[in-house]
């Protein structure tokens, strides 16, 4: 292995010195990697730089001091900023790339496309780290508060004049690898673009449901970013055992509906090795829309029954994955959803078994060590999306939950299945469209936004730049 390593700062090629904003100029970030006979650690490979908020005049979010109304939570006037303008919880400064695009300086071919960035980095970073780890890691490098964000978040964008510091790691498999060699017979140097997600994306409304606590046309600006590393000197033994090809675990996005109460849609890959493949559910408006938390991901409405198949055969299950109790039944054996019944409502939601089946589809086969998904959480974030306007409920967008459906094809053993030309198809009996009245009134009369993520496993040979799937 290299033992010299050289530390290195690139300033991005396109930089400017009014920052990098969505809705304010400048959407579009390049770092451009010089061609070189040395190797890229990847490990250590970080965007750093400064975020700043500012509320739709253009000022900077600031309230000096441990002034009153940051203690506050009715949504009153006195709270327009700090309060009311929060950085959504799982994530963090991750929220502010939309996608990330990796090139070869010697040639266009597209080394790296990763679209919808933000949302796969919130869901990886929220089963990842409980509400202890929040306070230490992500809340320190990301800005990513977690299930501390209904207290902490007001703090976070609260500041003064020079922001606050980030430092990430960017959540692209392809560079996190191996050390990749920039000389002219492999990469020949990289060019690396990414691309800002909208305000209204990044930033949410504490409250959903509170005249005062509208926050339009709050925006963020991102300043004086850097992308730093190492540099590793290799000798002659190195580049003999260097490999030119590199497999990784990667992700292909792909969107749907959910537009009945019984819905079916179906998928052909095209790629060979699959790991699993992962839905999940939003309403439709919870994109780019400040009442809504973009990293909130709840269980289907009503969810009553899953089944997954490939060719149109059950697999890998070859029964139907019932919720039982669940909240499309007013009385299930006997057992009624109604508050005076149960404790929580959560608890009349069994989905236990699918959300197994969810976590081991995202985690490659394995169970969350540390998690942010909790019963607590569950049912907080229950409270918070059926909250009705009108009734005095407010609506707290800093709860959520962390669901969906999937399927896991490793087995813990890192095997896969072959799309190539191959069907999987999910269907869901649940309660969207329905308009049944024991279900939440925000829910049950529209349709949703289902985004599905097959994880496959990617070559890429740095020397001819071929990527195989």
């Amino acid at each position: 292995m290299p033992v010299q390593k050289n530390t290195f700062l690139i300033k991005p090629s396109n930089n400017t010195t009014d920052g990098f904003s969505h809705s304010k100029g400048n959407p579009v970030i390049k770092f451009s990697v010089p061609a070189q006979d040395l190797l890229l650690e990847t490990t250590s490979l970080r965007l750093t730089g400064r975020i700043q908020f500012f509320n739709s005049n253009g000022d900077l979010i600031s309230v000096p001091g441990n002034k009153d109304a940051l203690t506050l939570d009715d949504g009153s006037a006195a709270q327009q900023g700090p309060v009311n303008t929060n950085l959504s919880n799982l994530g963090g400064v991750h929220n502010c790339i939309d996608k990330v695009v990796v090139k070869s300086k010697k040639s266009s071919i597209e080394l790296v496309n990763d679209p919808n960035y933000s949302q796969q980095t919130a869901v990886k970073q929220g089963l990842s780290n409980n509400k202890g780890d929040f306070l230490r890691s992500p809340l320190n490098r990301t800005l990513g508060s977690g299930n501390n964000a209904d207290l902490l978040n007001r703090r976070l964008v609260n500041q003064q004049e020079k922001g606050q510091d980030f430092s990430i790691k960017l959540n692209v498999p392809f560079l996190g690898v191996q050390p990749l060699h920039l000389g002219e017979s492999f990469l020949g140097g990289l060019m690396m673009t990414l691309y800002l997600a909208p305000d209204s994306n990044v930033l949410m409304n504490r409250f959903r449901h509170l005249v005062n606590n509208d926050i339009k046309g709050a925006f963020y600006k991102l300043q004086d970013l850097r992308l730093v590393g190492r540099y590793l000197v290799p000798n002659e033994q190195d580049l003999k055992m260097y490999q030119p090809q590199i497999t990784f675990k990667d992700k292909i996005n792909l969107i749907n509906d959910v537009v009945s109460s019984v819905n079916s849609n179906g998928y052909t890959p095209q790629v060979n090795f699959v790991r699993g493949i992962t839905h999940q559910f939003q309403k439709p408006d919870a994109i780019n829309n400040y009442n809504l938390n973009a990293n909130d991901f709840p269980q289907v409405v009503g969810l009553e029954k899953v089944v997954q198949s490939k060719n149109s055969r059950r697999f890998p299950f070859d029964y139907a994955t019932e919720v039982t109790p669940n909240r499309k039944s007013q009385d299930h054996n006997g057992l009624s959803n109604s508050p005076g019944n149960l404790l929580h409502m959560s608890l009349g939601m069994g989905d236990t078994e699918v959300r197994h089946q969810y976590y081991k589809s995202f985690l490659g086969g394995r169970m969350p060590y540390h998690s942010s998904t909790s019963m607590k959480e569950q049912e907080e974030e229950r409270k918070s999306l059926e909250a009705v306007a009108g009734a005095g409920d407010t609506g707290n967008n800093t709860f959520v939950d962390i669901a969906g459906v999937g399927c896991d094809y490793t087995y813990g053993l890192g095997m896969t299945q072959n799309y190539r030309n191959q069907d999987y198809s999910l269907e869901l009996t649940c309660g969207v469209n329905t308009g049944a009245a024991n279900l939440p009134t925000d829910s049950r009369n529209i349709t949703l936004l289902q985004q599905t993520f097959i994880n496959d496993i990617e070559v890429v040979d740095t020397q001819k730049l071929v990527k195989t799937f």
